[in-house]
């Protein structure tokens, strides 16, 4: 692909894109998956919730912080799982790929591999700046480590979904890992001109949904959320269009 055909390969495939919706039994599914790592979060944070209330009176103790570490790494291995779910559920449909609960594992393996390679370069710098917050020593250096931060945070979704999209083909997590980072920084212009067209539809998303102000508050929120789930499951099959055409 050329480089100067970045933008119109971009509009063709957004128009594809937005005509594929017309498949409302795909669509509704997966706006269903994307729902379902909601419900999932709220059980995981009640069961958090209940066996921190019942290690509280252990909390001083040697036995009671690690029970606490225990707690707080289930915790974090449960949303990652929950969400590996439900992206799996979602990510297979796209690809219109039988769900199996071997190609879960894998996609919780490469959402576990990015969390540990994305951990260090964020949570560094975020320390950093909630140290110089409280301790009103803010520098311009903490500003530079925190939008780097930022920045990471930004190439990471970009390499995550990329990398999320080539497992249901590549079936290989440490491939599609790879991969993902090689396609993702070779065709960064075919990517940036996607992402513009993504980021103008939630624009256009944001404006319509001003005219929810004349509607009932019950209705503004079922109407918000129905326009944020089809938006999402727009923004995937969009996404997982363009990766495929850039292959």
């Amino acid at each position: 692909m050329k480089k100067e055909n970045a933008f119109s390969a971009a509009w063709e495939t957004y128009r594809k894109s937005i005509a594929g919706l017309k498949d409302y039994g795909n669509t509704s599914l997966i706006m269903l998956f994307d729902a379902l790592f909601y419900p999932l979060l709220l059980v995981i944070s009640l069961v958090f919730t209940a066996l921190i209330s019942a290690t509280k009176f252990f909390i001083y103790t040697s036995l009671g912080s690690l029970i606490l570490f225990t707690t707080m790494l289930f915790f974090l291995l449960s949303v990652i799982a929950a969400w590996s779910f439900s992206r799996a559920l979602i990510w297979s449909r796209i690809a219109k790929k039988k769900f199996t609960a071997a190609y879960f594992w894998k996609l919780l393996t490469l959402n576990i591999l990015w969390v540990l390679v994305s951990a260090v370069p964020v949570l560094v710098p975020a320390y950093f700046y909630s140290k110089s917050i409280r301790s009103e020593s803010y520098t311009l250096l903490v500003e530079v480590f925190f939008l780097l931060a930022w920045f990471f945070i930004l190439a990471c979704l970009h390499f995550i979904v990329i990398s999320c999209c080539l497992l249901s083909s590549k079936n290989n997590v440490w491939q599609s890992f790879i991969s993902s980072i090689k396609l993702g920084t070779v065709r960064i212009r075919q990517f940036l001109a996607a992402y513009l067209f993504v980021a103008l539809t939630l624009a256009a998303v944001s404006l319509v949904s001003l005219l929810l102000h004349f509607v009932s508050i019950p209705v503004q929120r079922i109407a918000l959320f129905l326009m944020l789930f089809l938006y999402l499951a727009w923004a995937r099959i969009y996404v997982n269009s363009v990766i495929k055409n850039n292959l």
